[in-house]
């Protein structure tokens, strides 16, 4: 049978998507697809799914049925219906989409995102659109940082950093260094990579190896790695079946840009009328829009969300929504609200502001810890995750305990939106970064700084730079330290007054490097630092049921010592113990409790030979002795 070259290529993709290692739930082309494959792909007769996600929001591809073009159907009909077998089939066994938090930068979320198949610009930008996400390009597009952008990928600004690549800035943000290759988070992750401007054309994205310290590696020689994605987008409200979204806009507020911003995100634009019965008026709003019922609140879009959000349809009077554009079909400006101004906004006065965009909502979510948003055109739903929650149908609770963020030997536990750390004694805080050494407290600090900073903080914090003046001292510290964390912290420099003059530019640093020992680095340097206090008695005692009280850093950090019975922060937690058991009392008398404490009942035939029983054996520590005559006597807990 004879086949034209769009036949031709529809048969070569549906027999790569046969093949077991085939990403299925992105319908990605084959690696080795010919320039007609490509063409097709990309002029719409198969279609990616285009998708969103918001802040404090993760996406997970839910499930998705069949989109062929129409003029294949003659020729590849059971090509057809096997595709659809094969992709309703996998519809329960589809694994979550690995995604991974990294930075927020300019108000954007970053992410690594893993790609099937080799670096190439084309597959890391469908990993993006795969879980809703934006595409980053090599350089940040903003200033003179826009040789390789594209109008396709988020811009940022970064004026404090000097570097145009978006791994550097993100590299400043996460290592405190502008050299990406050296910063371990970003390594094997690849950016899209705009040739166009130089008359050249190359589908390699660039990116980041740290094991052999280089930045730009050719893509094609890679796979199996990780795009770099971002959000910029934060979720308003959801209206009828559609939830709607500010998305961040790049360059100036005119209708265009409005549109595009929105189809980057996945998204459709709104216009300025809601578009539903006799607000449906051609110049107020067009095809390119979605539709709802505004209620009769009011025909404008902007002022019924207003309504909704802050209880007014005057949308300058609603904070939420200032800088927020709609699309307006007659005019070639966007028409916006700007907070406190009762004009409409112009959006060719404006620039850098958000575009109102919506996606539509599942009408039957399987989501069980998220929202469902519903991409018609290509039958795709799409789970975006609540915070703290992944998996295909947001059901899977994250690893927030991966990082082992607990110190001092601490037992972390993920809960919803993070982690707790259940301390050992003596150990407190968050993160059990707190600890009591006899009579002094340390606390172990989480950020960095420079050396003299440290030295600052700490007295602000009602303490002083660590100075460690014996071995055991030191080993004792080294021995709370999260080494698997491979952090340094300062400590004060020598101890007394006399300071050799070449310390002043070089502090000590308890190197993780070279085993927590002692070594001299730059003072300007940031880095962790230990914080140093006396173990004092509260001067108000916060414990409960006779808990002796100490404090830490000006009573900012209490620890209790609970007497036999209780525990707890506080010692507010009775524990049920049975206090006969054994029998304490002596020669094997009767024993009953008796209001938390015990009874030494004395035989019989004892009674009588004497009344006084107490000595300062009777009960043992932590138990007060009181005499019942010759009946025999009581302890009684304190």
């Amino acid at each position: 049978m004879h086949m034209d070259g769009k036949e031709r290529a529809a048969v070569n993709l549906f027999k790569a998507m046969l093949k077991p290692d085939h990403l299925l739930h992105g319908l990605e082309p084959p690696q080795k697809s010919t320039a007609t494959d490509r063409q097709l792909w990309n002029n719409g007769s198969f279609s990616m799914p285009k998708a969103r996600t918001a802040d404090n929001v993760t996406p997970s591809l839910c499930y998705q049925t069949a989109h062929t073009s129409s003029s294949l159907e003659s020729t590849l009909q059971t090509a057809k219906m096997w595709k659809i077998f094969l992709l309703i089939g996998a519809v329960n066994a589809l694994p979550a989409f690995k995604e991974r938090y990294l930075t927020t930068v300019d108000e954007t979320d970053f992410y690594k995102v893993r790609v099937s198949g080799y670096m190439t610009n084309t597959n890391v930008r469908a990993a993006c659109k795969s879980v809703g996400m934006r595409l980053v390009c090599h350089e940040i597009g903003s200033g003179a940082c826009d040789h390789y952008w594209s109008r396709r990928c988020v811009s940022i600004d970064a004026p404090d950093v000097n570097s145009c690549r978006t791994v550097g800035v993100l590299s400043q943000s996460m290592c405190g260094i502008t050299e990406a290759y050296h910063c371990q988070p970003l390594d094997d992750i690849f950016v899209y990579y705009d040739y166009s401007p130089f008359g050249y054309h190359d589908d390699s994205a660039a990116g980041v190896d740290v094991e052999t310290s280089q930045w730009d590696i050719v893509g094609e020689n890679y796979a199996d790695k990780y795009a770099l994605c971002a959000v910029q987008q934060k979720f308003l409200m959801t209206l009828e079946r559609w939830m709607f979204y500010q998305v961040l806009v790049k360059g100036e507020m005119d209708k265009h840009n409005i549109e595009d911003t929105c189809q980057y995100a996945g998204m459709s634009p709104s216009c300025w009328y809601t578009g539903h019965g006799s607000c449906d008026t051609t110049s107020y709003h067009g095809r390119h829009c979605i539709s709802f019922d505004h209620a009769d609140i009011t025909c404008r879009t902007i002022g019924v969300l207003s309504y909704h959000l802050c209880g007014t349809t005057d949308a300058h009077d609603c904070q939420v929504l200032n800088g927020t554009f709609v699309y307006s079909p007659l005019v070639y400006d966007g028409a916006g609200t700007i907070y406190g101004d009762s004009n409409v906004a112009q959006g060719s006065s404006y620039s850098n502001m958000y575009a109102l965009c919506a996606v539509a909502q599942c009408h039957d979510s399987p989501c069980v810890h998220g929202r469902c948003a519903e991409y018609e055109w290509v039958n795709v739903s799409v789970c975006w995750c609540d915070d703290g929650w992944t998996g295909v149908t947001c059901d899977t609770l994250i690893d927030s305990c991966k990082s082992d963020p607990c110190m001092s030997g601490g037992t972390c536990q993920s809960v919803v939106k993070g982690y707790t750390c259940t301390c050992p004694p003596q150990r407190a805080g968050r993160n059990c970064e707190i600890v009591v050494h006899g009579d002094k407290c340390y606390w172990f600090s989480e950020d960095s700084l420079s050396n003299p900073e440290a030295s600052t903080a700490c007295h602000n914090k009602g303490g002083f730079l660590l100075n460690v003046q014996q071995t055991p001292q030191h080993q004792l510290l080294v021995s709370d330290i999260n080494q698997a964390h491979d952090v340094s912290f300062w400590i004060a420099n020598v101890a007394g007054d006399s300071v050799p003059s070449w310390m002043y530019h070089d502090c000590v640093l308890l190197d993780s490097s070279a085993s927590y020992m002692g070594t001299y680095h730059s003072c300007l340097e940031q880095h962790n630092y230990i914080c140093e206090s006396g173990a004092l008695d509260c001067q108000q005692n916060m414990c409960q049921n006779g808990g002796r009280c100490t404090s830490c850093f000006g009573d900012s950090t209490v620890f209790c010592d609970c007497p036999q019975g209780f525990t707890g922060i506080l010692c507010e937690i009775a524990i049920f113990t049975d206090p006969c058991d054994p029998n304490p009392c002596p020669l094997d008398w009767p024993c009953f409790t008796h209001n938390g404490g015990l009874h030494c009942t004395v035989p019989t035939r004892m009674k009588s030979a004497r009344s006084g029983f107490c000595t300062e054996s009777s009960c043992g520590p932590g138990w007060t002795c009181v005499e019942d005559g010759p009946a025999g006597y009581f302890c009684i807990s304190g």
